[in-house]
């Protein structure tokens, strides 16, 4: 029973595209949850594939809001490099939480590194410490690509 490969890959896809996520972004993650067109998907891995979409175009989404409150909100608005860079790696360290601590104390430790006072604290010290003038804004899907590749690398490839 079960689907095939083929239709798996495409539901994701569709996942991805309907939960906003543009297929460049989407790529690198479903090359690495996809299944052989002629490969019989079991139901713990297709169950694992949906929610893993499902919360991929979740963090794609915050990460664009990120984004937005970053660059001042303003449509059209972009922000400064070095400020994207202090969030961006903020996202990383809540993303590389330890794996020995139980599931709950993992997930209050990783959203406690991306509370808004850690955030403000990150982005008041990467202002603090620009002795140099602005260089080009980082634009946004930039940041989007940025933040989407931090989350993929903690996905596990489908062997």
């Amino acid at each position: 029973g079960g689907v095939r490969g083929r239709l798996y890959t495409e539901l994701l896809r569709r996942l991805c595209r309907e939960g906003g996520v543009s297929e460049s972004t989407a790529a690198p993650l479903l090359d690495r949850i996809q299944c052989q067109d002629h490969e019989a998907v079991p139901f713990d891995l297709f169950r694992q594939g949906v929610l893993t979409c499902a919360v991929f175009a979740d963090y794609v989404r915050k990460s664009g809001s990120l984004y937005a409150a970053v660059a001042g909100g303003g449509s059209g608005s972009r922000a400064e490099r070095a400020l994207c860079q202090a969030v961006l790696e903020a996202l990383r360290d809540a993303l590389h939480t330890s794996h020995s601590a139980v599931d709950a104390a993992r997930f209050l430790e990783a959203s406690a590194k991306i509370a808004p006072c850690r955030l403000a604290e990150a982005l008041a010290l990467a202002q603090a410490s620009a002795d140099t003038p602005p260089g080009p804004p980082m634009e946004p899907q930039e940041f989007q690509d940025q933040a989407a590749a931090l989350f993929i690398a903690r996905v596990r490839t489908v062997a």
